[in-house]
């Protein structure tokens, strides 16, 4: 087995430089294989093995005040090709999740995820952790990785004591404009003038039904039906021919009769 097989752990392979090199090597060797061992191990840090996934978070600060925007960075560390989805609902936990951004890539084997949340609580809590669903390249197998939980200091708002209670501010009373009284003025004016307009039309077709001959306000509908229909009986338009006179009279009549007697 070499020293350099994939999978083996970094610690185990300086390990096997430095004794190979204290073993056998002058200082000069010994020097080589540190400087080799150090590039190592920062390629494995910076490349992950192939299926390694890891994912952590980062925030400004650890305490804040209650109700204040805790703003989360998710790294995620993967190898290239990967896809990321997340499943953190409305809610983690105890906290309201309030935005949620896209996954944005950093590099071909980091990307990250930006989350704001809050809470409405105090004390010491826990954040629970952010959990993603991904896939590799060339592979349809849905995984799932998340990030550890860790504990944020969430404070009241302070308050000073020290000072005397204060009343309650009176009420602000706000300054009259024209464009206060002119609205309800313009208001009153127009209704002013469509009852007047609404009063000349009755009294204009009052002053039309009384010409017409229409019964006067007091006398029963009938009999000034009746008394109309003699008159046109004494005509006597029928038996000269003047159909079409005859019959339009007798029907303004009859109009006239059901509009009295039933509105």
């Amino acid at each position: 087995m070499g020293i350099f097989e994939a999978g083996r752990p970094i610690r185990a392979i300086l390990s096997t430089l430095l004794r190979g090199a204290m073993r056998h090597a002058s200082a000069r060797t010994l020097g080589t294989c540190w400087i080799a061992a150090v590039a190592l191990a920062g390629t494995a840090r910076s490349a992950p093995a192939q299926g390694e996934v890891r994912a952590s978070t980062s925030v400004d600060t650890t305490d804040y005040l209650i109700g204040d925007w805790i703003d989360v960075e998710v790294r995620l560390d993967h190898p290239p090709g990967a896809s990321f989805t997340s499943s953190t609902g409305d809610t983690l936990g105890p906290f309201l999740v309030l935005e949620r951004g896209p996954v944005r890539a950093v590099s071909s084997v980091e990307s990250a995820v930006d989350f704001r949340i809050a809470i409405y609580d105090t004390g010491r809590v826990t954040v629970p952790p952010f959990e993603f669903v991904y896939t590799l390249e060339g592979d349809t197998t849905d995984y799932r990785v998340s990030t550890d939980p860790f504990d944020l200091a969430i404070h009241p708002v302070p308050v000073d004591t020290t000072g005397d209670i204060k009343d309650i501010k009176p009420p602000v009373s706000l300054a009259t404009t024209w464009r206060d009284i002119a609205l309800p003025v313009a208001l009153v004016l127009a209704l002013a003038l469509l009852g007047w307009l609404v009063y000349r039309f009755l009294k204009r077709r009052g002053r039309a039904v009384r010409e017409k001959g229409e019964p006067v306000e007091g006398r029963p509908p009938h009999e000034v039906a009746l008394e109309r229909l003699k008159a046109i009986e004494e005509k006597r338009l029928w038996q000269q021919g003047l159909l079409k006179p005859y019959y339009s009279e007798v029907t303004e009549v009859v109009r006239e009769y059901l509009e009295g007697r039933y509105g």
